[in-house]
């Protein structure tokens, strides 16, 4: 049986340094908000008795909008770390 290699042993992990904790807040902030209109908007979409499919396509209109501005952000603090934890 053949040893692994130090390097198959160490685990590299991505870490995005914070450099405001004000940013997580107002991550939450909206994410909450979203929690809170999302589901008295889907209700009043039912309640007008429009079809289906205009109700997923307006619901999805803000994740498209998100998913794009997730990839447009770049990190130049992006340090990454060993964890050689399991050896």
């Amino acid at each position: 049986m053949a040893s692994a290699a130090p390097d198959a042993l160490t685990c590299k992990v991505a870490v995005i340094k914070m450099t405001s904790r004000s940013e997580i807040g107002w991550a939450i902030g909206a994410g909450r908000t979203g929690a809170i209109i999302g589901p008295y908007l889907g209700g009043v979409l039912i309640g007008l008795q429009w079809p289906t499919a205009v109700n997923f396509t307006l619901f999805a209109i803000p994740l498209v909008i998100g998913a794009f501005a997730a990839y447009a952000i770049k990190s130049p603090e992006l340090i990454v770390v060993n964890d050689s934890t399991s050896k």
